[in-house]
């Protein structure tokens, strides 16, 4: 299965409230719209940002990238926009662990960050079988997640899962959808 999505992954709770959330990360004026499924939030039709909790983590899905494919947004070393990378760095002063990740099978390109104590800890992109960005030390659920399987999408999944989220955790799990206003 070839996935066409991203999201960030939060160590705590603080999906339950979405909006500010989203606001915190450079989207102002979301609001909750729904509650849809797994299978509606990974989409990548998904107009909006999808945001849930499980257990001790906050889960959101954007098929956008977050403003990665933005013509607007800066770069930075890694791979989300400069100002979006900063704002997750600024949230991990706050919380125990900030882990996004792209997947896009059409073009083979896979990445992860890892944020924690104010600072990016991890950066790395995989394209069409090459490391394209490999910033900072493997962390040790990436480097079990890299022996257990050499599929970058599976290992995507395991390194969430190895740092305790089950991000397909329960197929009644409802994520809410947050649309914007223009």
């Amino acid at each position: 299965m070839s996935w066409h999505t991203s999201a960030i992954v939060i160590k705590g709770q603080i999906g339950r409230q979405p909006e500010r959330l989203l606001e915190t990360l450079g989207f102002p004026k979301a609001r909750l719209e729904k509650n849809i499924s797994f299978d509606e939030a990974d989409s990548s039709s998904l107009l909006g940002k999808a945001v849930t909790v499980i257990g001790d983590w906050t889960v959101i899905f954007d098929p956008k990238a977050f403003g990665l494919f933005d013509a607007n947004s800066a770069p930075g070393d890694g791979f989300w926009p400069l100002s979006f990378e900063r704002r997750l760095d600024a949230l991990s002063k706050h919380v125990e662990v900030v882990f996004g990740f792209l997947l896009e099978g059409t073009s083979d390109t896979h990445a992860f960050s890892y944020h924690a104590d104010g600072i990016r800890r991890r950066c790395f992109l995989f394209q069409q079988g090459n490391p394209i960005i490999d910033i900072g030390v493997p962390i040790e659920a990436e480097k079990a997640a890299f022996e257990e399987s050499d599929d970058m999408e599976q290992r995507i999944f395991l390194i969430a899962e190895k740092l305790g989220v089950q991000l397909f955790h329960d197929p009644k799990l409802q994520y809410g959808l947050c649309s914007f206003d223009s």
